[in-house]
């Protein structure tokens, strides 16, 4: 530390320890006792400031010395830098920063060699000057079967209905699985943190059915799984028989 604060900076042509303490430190005796004896009789050592004066008109040439070199560094940035707004269509890159300080603890440390950035995200829409919003690709969440299956992934529910299953607690949800396997029934306990799922679904059969709300105690399919709906209906059927 004392090495790098008595090197001369470039910015201020000044050591930081001088400009702190208006003198250059006094680290090495045998240095000051050679200061001591060239040095006049009553005269400061070499490097020293004692009128207050002096160190202010020093601390003022140091001060102009860093606006000069900002002032630089400023018109650099400046010569190189292109202003550069998207617009929509554009494809852009995002932090990843902002999403890592919400991992826990324990887990921030194995992010630290992650990628900086992800993308590239098309711009979809100007919310306001700053502020856009991006097409990204829905997410994927996976739900593991028991025993050893295959991991599967959620890509969408496709309905809903009171829930049939011995472990449900509301809701059963018709979900479209990522891959070739074939829409199926699960109970809400099977499918923790589906909220996006659940939010879409409603949009979407809101939509298509011209209705405000959902009532809880009938079953609602999109129109795209009514066949699948049915199928596993008539195999419900046959399996209670």
């Amino acid at each position: 530390m004392m090495a790098y604060n008595t090197q001369t900076q470039e910015t201020t042509q000044e050591p930081p320890y001088k400009i702190v303490f208006a003198r250059n430190p006094r680290v090495f005796p045998l240095a000051e006792t050679l200061h001591q004896i060239q040095d006049q009789e009553g005269a400061a050592s070499a490097g020293t400031v004692t009128d207050l004066g002096a160190l202010l008109a020093f601390h003022a040439d140091v001060q102009d010395r860093i606006i000069c070199a900002q002032n630089r560094q400023s018109e650099e940035y400046n010569r190189r830098h292109l202003a550069w707004t998207p617009s929509i269509d554009d494809w852009v890159l995002v932090k990843t920063e902002h999403y890592k300080q919400r991992l826990d603890p324990t887990q921030r440390a194995k992010a630290k060699l992650s990628p900086k950035l992800m993308g590239p995200f098309r711009v979809a829409e100007l919310i306001r000057p700053g502020t856009y919003q991006l097409e990204v690709p829905g997410p994927l969440v996976g739900t593991t079967e028991e025993g050893s299956r295959t991991e599967r992934r959620v890509s969408a529910f496709l309905g809903r209905r009171p829930t049939q299953f011995i472990d449900g607690q509301r809701f059963d949800y018709l979900v479209k699985w990522a891959g070739g396997i074939e829409p199926t029934w699960q109970c809400d306990e099977r499918l923790p943190g589906m909220h996006w799922a659940r939010r879409d679904f409603a949009q979407k059969i809101k939509a298509e059915k011209g209705i405000s709300r959902l009532t809880k105690g009938r079953e609602w399919v999109l129109g795209i799984a009514e066949e699948r709906a049915r199928q596993l209906r008539d195999m419900e059927m046959e399996t209670k028989e």
